[in-house]
């Protein structure tokens, strides 16, 4: 979601306009698993918001909605940083797998963390664990700076 000058100037259009209408506050668009969007507006917790939630999400219970929505509210309350760091998206993949593993019974909850920390160290191995540390530490530094790491 971010258009630079070197995004090909065909896609600029393109990417603007599905920004503008991802903030588009006429328009209630509501996250959803087909659209592969998380909550990113205090309107998408408002009670407000639930008819448009069942409607999005059509297989979720409305118990299971207000509670999605309810934590969402908390994690906008309090706020999360991303990782940004090498291999990130191979983190938060094998922890999905894993987590997904447990919810579903096919291991133990004990067995996906051991298999995470497995994954994770192999992981971290090949990209460089000191190089991994370092900017770690870097991010840190600049979380506390944005104000969203405990001092």
């Amino acid at each position: 979601m971010i258009i630079t000058v070197h995004t090909p100037e065909e896609k600029r259009e393109a990417a603007f306009r599905v920004l503008k209408w991802m903030w588009d506050t006429s328009v209630f668009w509501i996250p959803s698993g087909l659209n592969g969007e998380d909550p990113f507006r205090y309107a998408h917790t408002s009670l407000g918001a639930l008819p448009h939630w069942k409607k999005a999400n059509p297989a979720w219970s409305e118990e299971g909605i207000l509670d999605y929505i309810r934590a969402a509210a908390e994690n906008f309350a309090h706020g999360y940083p991303d990782l940004y760091l090498p291999g990130a998206a191979q983190y938060t993949d094998i922890l999905s797998r894993y987590i997904m593993m447990a919810v579903r019974k096919e291991i133990s909850p004990k067995d996906a963390i051991s298999r995470t920390v497995e994954e994770w160290r192999r992981v971290t191995k090949d990209l460089g664990e000191d190089k991994q540390k370092t900017l770690w530490r870097q991010q840190i530094v600049e979380y506390k700076r944005a104000g969203i790491w405990p001092k």
